[in-house]
């Protein structure tokens, strides 16, 4: 998680003094900012904050990582194409904080607001043992979490804890909305297969760039990839299931069970496997991406600092 969110690292490291002050005054911005919005009914609270996230993002520290980010997934993108995509994007954050926000009403009042889609492969799968679910930061992606609530499973979901003590109750209490297990990140994968071995299915993120995996096409450049989820997945007989969810007319949702990532070979080690369904998983992301590159939450560096745009 971020250490700060109104001020820069750098700025923190040359003023050390300002850390406790900031954190003060942040954790009081967003208890005062999320306190009311969460007042409005979901459609006006999601509008409301892409509307604020659109104003304000392009200024901030991250949106020089999403300019950077964009000519790997949009080749040729510059001037007023790329201000307006990457304002487009922040408006999209913008929505995600208020879906987050607004989760409980919208589980509430589901009927009005979700639709599920699960393919009939996972009928067998979905009733049975532990699923290694995964998603991508693609649209309103924090949702895929319902998933558990609507078909009885139980779902262990990893969550790394703000830095900042002022903020840590507050988006403590946001992620209950997840309606999951909360598994704190220190652990790592010996956590998660706990989950799984107990009986729990795990839920997890995974296409943000992770320095110690493996070299995965994305985009068409090899990119550091996080393998250690599939090989999990093998290693404990689990199925690895993509969840989708995605924004649909008049503030409705879809989310989408689909099928498993599956690896046909029987003559592959299990870590040509987990490399395979590695490659898979991100071709599915980026078929998701493509359809509209602005619902694509990537802040953070995702490619090789000298990797070449193809």
């Amino acid at each position: 998680m971020p250490t700060h969110y109104l001020i820069t690292k750098k700025l923190v490291k040359r003023y050390p003094f300002l850390q406790r002050t900031t954190w003060w005054i942040e954790g009081l911005f967003f208890r005062m900012m999320l306190g009311l919005v969460r007042l409005l009914p979901p459609r006006q609270c999601i509008g409301f904050m892409g509307w604020l996230f659109g104003l304000l993002g392009p200024y901030t520290q991250k949106a020089t990582k999403v300019r950077k980010n964009l000519p790997f997934v949009v080749p040729g993108i510059q001037g007023r194409e790329l201000k307006q995509t990457v304002k487009a994007i922040f408006t999209n954050l913008g929505r995600a904080a208020g879906e987050l926000v607004s989760m409980d009403k919208i589980w509430r009042q589901r009927d009005k607001y979700l639709e599920f889609v699960v393919d009939p492969v996972m009928d067998e799968i979905i009733a049975g043992k532990p699923v290694v679910f995964v998603s991508a930061h693609v649209s309103a992606w924090q949702l895929t979490c319902l998933v558990g609530a609507q078909f009885g499973i139980s779902i262990s979901t990893v969550y790394a804890e703000e830095t900042n003590p002022y903020l840590s109750k507050l988006f403590a209490r946001l992620r209950s909305a997840f309606r999951t297990r909360l598994v704190p990140a220190e652990g790592g994968i010996r956590k998660l297969l706990k989950e799984l071995n107990q009986g729990h299915s795990v839920g997890l993120v995974v296409d943000t760039r992770l320095d110690a995996g493996e070299l995965v096409p994305f985009f068409g450049v090899p990119t550091p990839t996080n393998t250690v989820v599939p090989r999990m997945a093998l290693n404990s007989g689990c199925k690895l299931v993509p969840v989708r969810a995605e924004r649909l007319p008049h503030g409705r949702f879809r989310i989408t069970v689909c099928p498993p990532i599956e690896v046909k070979d029987e003559g592959l080690s299990r870590g040509e496997k987990a490399l395979a369904m590695a490659t898979e998983l991100n071709l599915l992301f980026e078929q998701w991406i493509r359809e509209d590159p602005t619902q694509w939450m990537c802040l953070k560096r995702r490619w090789p600092k000298r990797a070449p745009i193809s």
